[in-house]
Formats: structure tokens, sequence, C-alpha cells
């Protein structure tokens, strides 16, 4: 299978299921990088104003982390990345001209931490304000819920909605889209298996059988964060009601079909509350009841997706993938 326009290395980290850089996060404590950190933003005319600290968020510290200080975050990618940086750094910059997208200023970037340390490329963009919605999702009121859901949908439209034609880094169009699938699909005894238990993996040659060529080119594509989840969507309270403030970490956007991008956002922020699903998508303006090939592309993507949210427990693989699209 053709791996053009991208390198073999490059189209091994795109087709695999799960994070390739997994075992590989960043040693030292805050003191050990707060040099290094003085460093790589003086070497842009910014500076550290204040205290540094990890972002918060699913867990303190993350396998790319993220320093925070004063109107600065500064994120070091754990290992040379062979696709994800550009991605992020190119994303970045495009939707810096998009601001309904909220997500932050790049205001420099870096393929090395330093000429002693080479292996570390890093972002310097904007401290955005706001706390993660995964933090406070517990404690909304509905209409509280509700009105945020809306405002992330409106927050989503944006970033679906920004060009792509000028994008670099990503694939040609929906043709190399259907190869990736087709790619990830084959690994799927490598990737998927060892996190099933075995009557569902047993399943799973069938599904993609039954499942995979609804997987067409006959999509318009999309601009997506292709992991959106609730640690990512930051809130504060605005004039005494919740506003969504912030849209971070684009380490893993991807151009391709819309209905990617649901599988994290349904799944890991909504955690597959039908009301929320639902409401969520009257603000996007996504048709309801979903038509028959759209509702297998979900399932089959909630499967094939690179961080998968597949449900845990049921009867049987599409059992348990129809609980989780009742829409």
């Amino acid at each position: 299978m053709s791996t053009i326009p991208y390198t073999r290395e490059q189209w091994n980290h795109l087709i695999r299921q799960g994070d390739p850089e997994a075992g590989h996060a960043l040693g030292g404590d805050l003191a050990a990088w707060r040099p290094k950190v003085e460093r790589i933003c003086a070497s842009h005319g910014l500076s550290l104003d204040g205290e540094m600290q990890w972002r918060s968020g699913a867990a303190v510290r993350c396998i790319s982390p993220v320093f925070l200080s004063g109107d600065l975050a500064v994120k070091v990618y754990a290992r040379r990345s062979p696709i994800w940086f550009r991605r992020e750094v190119e994303s970045l910059r495009v939707l810096g001209n998009v601001p309904e997208a909220k997500t932050p200023r790049l205001l420099a970037y870096g393929d090395a931490i330093s000429e002693e340390d080479p292996d570390h490329p890093y972002l310097i963009m904007e401290r955005l304000t706001g706390k993660s919605y995964g933090n406070h999702r517990d404690h909304l009121s509905l209409e509280e819920g509700w009105a945020l859901v809306a405002q992330i949908a409106a927050m989503v439209r944006a970033l679906h909605e920004t060009p792509t034609e000028g994008l670099q880094s990503f694939g040609r169009g929906p043709e190399e889209w259907v190869r990736r699938m087709q790619a990830r699909a084959a690994r799927w005894e490598e990737d998927l298996a060892p996190q099933l238990p075995p009557y569902l993996a047993a399943q799973v040659p069938e599904f993609l059988a039954e499942n995979l060529p609804f997987v067409t080119e006959a999509f318009h594509p999309c601009l997506m964060s292709a992991d959106l989840h609730a640690w990512q969507i930051l809130i504060e309270r605005q004039s005494g009601e919740w506003r969504v403030s912030g849209h971070i970490d684009l380490g893993d956007v991807e151009v391709g079909p819309v209905e990617y991008e649901w599988p994290p956002l349904c799944h890991k922020a909504f955690r597959g509350d039908e009301t929320l699903m639902r409401a969520f998508f009257a603000a996007y303006g996504w048709p309801l009841p979903v038509p028959p090939d759209v509702k297998r592309r979900l399932k089959l993507y909630t499967l094939l997706h690179r961080f998968p949210p597949l449900g845990a427990e049921g009867p049987s693989l599409e059992a348990i993938l129809d609980a989780q699209w009742p829409i």
C-alpha cells in the first residue's frame, strides 16, 4: 500500500492506534526544568513571569508536558515527532485567524530546546484562562450544562469550518484517508486486540468486514482536534455564567471526515450522555437521527479511532457500539 505523501515512519505513526510516544515521558521536576524553559523563552525575547507550574488536568504530568508561567504556556515534546509537531504548529498558525475556535495564539516554536538537547521540539503559546471542563462538569446544573454544550458546539464548528487547502503536513484528500483507515484496520490484532476481552476480539474481523466499506471518499475534509475530551476544553465564570474560554492541545490534530471527531467528544467529554449528545448536535447543526451509513461509520470510528473510547461491557461488540450511539 502506498504511503504517499508520507515517509514510511510518518505513515506508521498515523495508522497505529494508541500513542507512539508512550513510555517516553520527560523526566525531571519543575526545579530542573525552569532554567531550560527560561532559556527557551529568552531565545525568542520572552520571559517567565512568576511561579512555574505543570498544566493540570486529567493528570498533572503528561507525555509532552506543558509548563505555565504568567501569560505563557510552553509545551515540550517528549521526543522528536515525525509528524505531530509539524501539524500542531501549522494548525495553531491557521487557527490564530479563527478566534471562535478559542485556541491559543502561537508565539514561537523550535525544533530543539538547545544544541545540547536536540530531541525535544517545543511550542510557546499564550496561556488561556479557565479550568478544564472535566473538573466542573459534575457540579453544573442541567441548564448550565446545556448552555456550555451549545458553546462547545459553536467552538467545534468554527474549528471544522477553518479552510484546510493550504495545510502542508496533512494528507492530500479523501483517498488518502480511506487508505489510512484500511491500513489501521489491518493492524487491529496488533493494536486493538490486546485491549479487548477474547469474546469481543473474536467478533472484530466480521465487524470490520461489514463496516469498513462504508468509509469512502464521499466526505468534505475538515480540520479536527481528533481527541477532543473534557480536559482540553477550558471554562470559566464570566459575569456570573459559565463560559467556554479555550480549546487546548492540538497534538493529535487531523484533517478528515467530521464523524471521526465525535467518538472522543461524545464519550470522553460528554461520557455518552444521550441528552448532552443530542443537545450538542442540535447546536452544531448536525441532523438527527443519523442515517444508517453514518451510524455505521460512527461505530467503526469508535473502534478504529487512534484512542478508541469503546464501551467496557456488553453481550456483543455490536450491542456495545449500538448502546454508545443512541442517536
